[in-house]
């Protein structure tokens, strides 16, 4: 048990003073700049999707379309919630989609990171985008501005995983590319789980084939925990290109009662 113990305890003071408090920003919703209210034009469009094309991605950009049709589908006044923005490009596809529902801006997307730029993090922007990142860099000034111009309304909380909180109402699509332990996993399944809404809620895990690149027993959390509430959740997207898998949250679960076990192999328990 030792090693979950660990897990538990995986930030380190610094990190857990450093996110304590919420840092939140707010974009506003289409309507507020005249020049994007109403139906998007096909020229408009096809200028964000260059936009979004831009961003350096982990996944959301390669997902794109399942995105945008979640978040064009999504029912009025419900949230979407992204945990695990990294530099915006998941979160890109889904304003699109979000700008796609015409007069209904309804929806709000609260994207959750910690923004700040590690080493493997700079590697990958170069790498990727040709992006140049320093150590430590705070990059939600840099993601909130490439993501004005698709004018939906978008809600950055800048804090660590194992701080966050909500009180945002109903989710209709969750999108996960940060929870890939146990501990993390846990923590956001019981934050937000209460308020997913059984045949509605669609769950987007981009790291829920993680452990095959890794062999980490860790990074199957989410494997597990869905393999031990088969009757709550229904698969409906594989993607196999990275590892993600998509899931429609069935039946309404207990999260205040997830044991954290459920997310463990059963020899570690």
């Amino acid at each position: 048990m030792n090693y979950f113990r660990s897990i538990r305890t995986q930030l380190s003071a610094k990190a857990k003073r450093m996110f304590r408090t919420p840092i939140s920003h707010e974009l506003p919703v289409a309507g507020a700049d005249r020049h994007l209210a109403g139906d998007l034009t096909a020229e408009e469009l096809r200028r964000l999707e260059q936009l979004a094309g831009q961003f350096p991605s982990m996944g959301g950009k390669e997902i794109g379309p399942f995105l945008r049709k979640l978040a064009r589908e999504a029912p009025s006044d419900m949230a979407i919630v992204e945990v695990g923005s990294w530099l915006g490009a998941g979160t890109a596809q889904l304003a699109i989609g979000v700008r796609e529902r015409g007069a209904d801006q309804s929806v709000t997307i609260h994207t959750y990171d910690r923004w700040i730029a590690t080493g493997g993090e700079i590697e990958k922007a170069l790498r990727k985008s040709g992006l140049v990142l320093s150590k430590n860099q705070d990059t939600l000034p840099w993601v909130m501005e490439k993501l004005r111009p698709f004018g939906a309304r978008i809600k950055f909380v800048k804090r660590d995983i194992a701080a966050i909180d909500w009180s945002g109402g109903a989710i209709s699509v969750y999108v996960d590319d940060a929870s890939k332990t146990p501990a993390k996993f846990h923590h956001v399944l019981r934050t937000f789980g209460p308020s997913w809404i059984p045949g509605i809620t669609v769950l987007v895990l981009m790291d829920y084939y993680y452990w095959e690149k890794t062999g980490s027993e860790g990074h199957k959390c989410q494997k597990y925990f869905i393999e031990a509430h088969r009757k709550h959740f229904t698969h409906i997207d594989d993607f196999r290109r990275g590892s993600n898998a998509a899931f429609l949250y069935r039946e309404k679960l207990d999260f205040e009662g997830v044991n954290f076990s459920s997310l463990l192999h059963p020899s570690e328990i």
